[in-house]
């Protein structure tokens, strides 16, 4: 079982995360309601990849990007968000994001294959 935290400030869309990650039978989720306590949490639990929001105020995904540029080993990142534009997305991926989902286009299946990719892809050493 790969650990996987889920950073994102709405409570249904942790729980919907949460619920396709758990069919997928792979991981085992915790959640972070905040920028702040996300960071915290990786520091400390070293999950071996994040689902990461970007609306997370009073910060963005794109500072917690940022941040964990600073750390040894980050984790690998999918960034999960609404409204995902070209710029977001490029900017996420200079920041190190491994991919970025849109949650309005995205199904159940399709993060989880993102997130296991993600985790194999570090395991191999090629993320």
């Amino acid at each position: 079982m790969y650990a996987v935290l889920v950073v994102d400030d709405s409570s249904a869309h942790r729980r919907l995360t949460r619920v396709w990650l758990d069919a997928a039978g792979a991981f085992t989720v915790t959640e972070s309601a905040s920028a702040a306590d996300g960071l915290a949490r990786i520091a400390a639990d070293r999950p071996d990849c994040v689902v990461l929001d970007h609306v997370l105020p009073p910060a963005d995904g794109l500072q917690v990007l940022a941040a964990l540029r600073g750390y040894p080993t980050p984790p690998p990142v999918v960034l999960f968000t609404c409204g995902l534009t070209d710029e977001l997305r490029r900017n996420a991926l200079a920041l190190g994001a491994v991919a970025c989902l849109d949650k309005s286009k995205t199904a159940g299946p399709d993060l989880a294959h993102a997130v296991l990719t993600a985790v194999l892809a570090r395991a191999r050493g090629t993320a």
